[in-house]
């Protein structure tokens, strides 16, 4: 039996909302279902008990709260719910008003027109109906998408374990990232498929191409090693819902100053792009290549703004930093500011000491390193990072 659909009548006159209410429920004989509330008070409480309410029929001028500030909490803590105004007023502020901060579906004019209201209801019910029928599409797909995630999963997992473990950390690694980036929940989701998705390329390959740096592999093996997040994305290639992911995947060797396979750079390269990238560098160089934790942040952070995202390389410092203490980075002078501590002493190209570490700059300090860059180079600054 299919659900029925829940309006919600709100007027402080007893008599108006109940013709209101009979009309409603005469006209619909069973297939809505009609609720009075004499309050806006009392609306909000019939709504927050019964969470099922579909429509909300409000008059403007009421006691306390009006007609407005009632649609406005609705539309603030039950977006979900369409909202109608009612008003006996040609009041085209108040109306503006009720379209433009309540984002109203519609207006009715008091006394009402019984024909031209069902005209208007007949419209909001459709369209409850239809938002109805689109979720079940898109639980069906959804649940079609989780199935497909399923067995890529577990193929990875049956031909190469190492590349299905080394998929799942790099997937949560990326998701702290988006996380400490306060990314929405949309982007979260592509880059997990993509987390999944985008090794699939290298099944069937010799371990030694993902395993070792690319620099290090010969001419062919460099190759495959460019070529397969493209062959991971061709695989995603029949199902039209994982194109943006697989923009993503094409991605993930581009650099930020356009030097990658592909040519993109900064913003032509999707932000997942280069979260992915930024998280499957750091987990082949702790777990696979034996690098530590610093030596890896310190790698990263010289090649920000060349190879890696500035604040994506800044949010995976903050993630390290507080699971292992205090860290050191490198920073261009430009970036240094005053409050910063030094990491490492500060010396010129010429040897010359200028600060020590443990230092905390200072404007006076910071200028003065400023006045001596200009005579004797600075090539970097090696500051301390502690959350």
């Amino acid at each position: 039996m299919k659900e029925v659909i829940k309006i919600l009548v709100v007027d402080d006159t007893k008599v108006i909302t109940k013709l209101l209410y009979d009309q409603i429920n005469k006209y619909y004989s069973g297939k809505v279902e009609c609720y009075p509330a004499l309050s806006a008070k009392k609306a909000l409480s019939i709504i927050d008990k019964r969470g099922d309410v579909n429509i909300v029929i409000s008059d403007f001028e009421m006691p306390k709260m009006d007609g407005i500030e009632l649609l406005r909490i609705v539309k603030d803590k039950y977006p979900h719910i369409i909202r109608v105004l009612m008003s006996g007023h040609k009041d085209f502020d108040n109306i503006k008003s009720a379209v433009n901060d309540c984002e109203i579906a519609s207006f009715v004019e008091k006394p009402w027109n019984t024909s031209r209201l069902f005209i208007q209801l007949d419209s909001l019910v459709k369209r409850v109906l239809l938002a109805r029928e689109n979720e079940v599409l898109i639980n069906e797909l959804q649940s079609s998408i989780d199935n497909l995630k399923n067995i890529v999963r577990d193929i990875i997992v049956d031909l190469s374990p190492d590349l299905a473990a080394h998929s799942k950390t790099v997937s949560s690694l990326s998701l702290k990232i988006a996380n400490e980036l306060k990314l929405s929940d949309e982007i979260k989701e592509d880059l997990k498929s993509a987390a999944l998705f985008y090794t699939l390329g290298l099944l069937g390959l010799p371990k030694s191409i993902y395993k070792t740096h690319y620099k290090q592999l010969n001419q062919d093996m460099r190759e495959m090693y460019f070529k397969y997040p493209q062959i991971s994305a061709e695989m995603l290639k029949s199902n039209k819902n994982f194109s943006y992911v697989r923009k993503i995947i094409k991605a993930f060797h581009e650099n930020l100053d356009g030097s990658g396979p592909l040519g993109l750079y900064d913003k032509k390269i999707p932000l997942e792009s280069k979260i992915l990238k930024i998280a499957d560098e750091y987990t082949l160089a702790i777990s696979i290549r034996g690098r530590s934790k610093e030596q890896i942040i310190e790698f990263l952070s010289r090649k920000t703004g060349i190879l890696y995202d500035k604040n994506a390389v800044k949010a995976l410092v903050n993630i390290i930093s507080r699971d292992i203490g205090a860290i050191i980075i490198p920073m261009k002078l430009k970036e240094v500011k005053p409050g910063m501590t030094i990491g490492r002493n500060i010396v010129s190209e010429l040897g010359r000491m200028l600060l020590p570490k443990g230092t905390i700059i200072t404007m006076l300090s910071l200028k003065r390193i400023l006045i001596y860059n200009e005579k004797d180079t600075i090539k970097e600054v090696f500051i301390v990072v502690d959350n």
